[in-house]
């Protein structure tokens, strides 16, 4: 009996690891580590998995980031200043480790098959790089006395009178906690053939150490990484009613808290257009697809029905609503 379980134990059980050794040369410069990872899943019942994983991160300055100038033109805060993106010769390697922890259940309503799938995973990163914006030290009192909130910088400018740009820094270190959930499957549902995708993650974002410096750089006083998301959602449904497909998918996105300050105070309006925005952005698609043989069918797609105004990247509007027909064709 003992020797029966055992075996039933390891027919459900699934192990897998690796471990890789990276070698990065550039300018003279040479840096060796190794990266493991480890994942196990486990299978208790017929349609459930628990599952476990551990993973190592390295990542290596690139070529542009160390060495690589780039001017992004002139912008006017009542004095022209120029913008640009500067090299870090001193920029160090990121190390890092994720792990999650997850369960799979399978689902069956009727003729309908499909899981839900829930996860939590905690990301930790070391002299984490990221594109900070800084100016120089010329520069700085006198944007002050004209009332921009910037008293310090944490790049460091070429000696060729650049005033003001973004440069890859080590930010120091940083946590990611986070949870997702999501429902998958198809299947006949009220008697129609369906497929559905829904999601949905939070996460928590931080710097382990947020010091003054990385305050007054953020558009924001909390402690939370820039450019992030907090919480998204997705869900896409479509079914079929005998020739003609419908579908549609929404998405979701919290408003996004942290920025570079430097957005705010060099590019007019977007401080504005953020204020103005400052709940969660709502996207909305449809199609519907008549299919006039197995091969060939014609679509019409609507991207962003509500035609909502967003911005999902600071100083970049998206898309309106718009149209597009679409005829397909296979050919053997």
């Amino acid at each position: 009996a003992y020797l029966q379980l055992d075996k039933k134990f390891f027919n459900r059980l699934n192990v897998s690891a690796g471990i890789r050794y990276e070698r990065n040369e550039i300018e003279g410069e040479s840096e060796a580590k190794p990266v493991g990872r480890f994942g196990v899943n486990y299978q208790p019942l017929d349609y459930t998995y628990v599952r476990a994983s551990f993973g190592q991160a390295y990542r290596f300055p690139t070529i542009a980031e160390k060495f690589v100038r780039t001017d992004l033109g002139t912008v006017d805060v009542g004095l022209p200043i120029s913008i640009g993106v500067f090299p870090n010769p001193e920029l160090t390697s990121e190390t890092g480790w994720s792990a999650e922890l997850g369960v799979k259940q399978g689902l069956k309503i009727s003729d309908w098959q499909g899981f839900i799938d829930v996860a939590g995973f905690v990301t930790n990163y070391s002299n984490m790089m990221e594109f900070t914006f800084g100016v120089n030290d010329v520069l700085l009192p006198v944007l002050a006395n004209l009332g921009f909130p910037l008293s310090q910088t944490l790049i460091n400018f070429p000696g060729d009178g650049s005033l003001a740009g973004f440069q890859s820094i080590n930010i120091g270190d940083t946590q990611i906690l986070g949870i997702d959930i999501s429902l998958a499957g198809q299947g006949d549902l009220f008697g129609f053939p369906t497929s559905m995708l829904v999601g949905f993650t939070h996460i928590e974002p931080k710097f382990k150490n947020f010091d003054q410096v990385t305050k007054e750089l953020s558009s924001v006083d909390e402690n939370i990484l820039k450019y992030r998301f907090k919480n998204t959602a997705k869900c896409d449904i479509e079914t079929q009613i005998k020739k003609v497909s419908v579908g549609g998918s929404f998405r979701y996105f919290s408003f996004m808290e942290a920025i570079d300050q430097a957005f705010n105070i060099f590019l007019p309006g977007v401080e504005e257009f953020r204020a103005e925005h400052d709940g969660g952005t709502v996207i909305v698609d449809g199609r519907v697809m008549y299919n006039f043989t197995k091969k060939t069918n014609v679509a019409l797609i609507v991207k962003n029905i509500l035609n909502s105004e967003y911005s999902l990247r600071p100083a970049l509007i998206d898309a309106p609503r718009n149209f597009t027909l679409k005829v397909s064709h296979q050919i053997n």
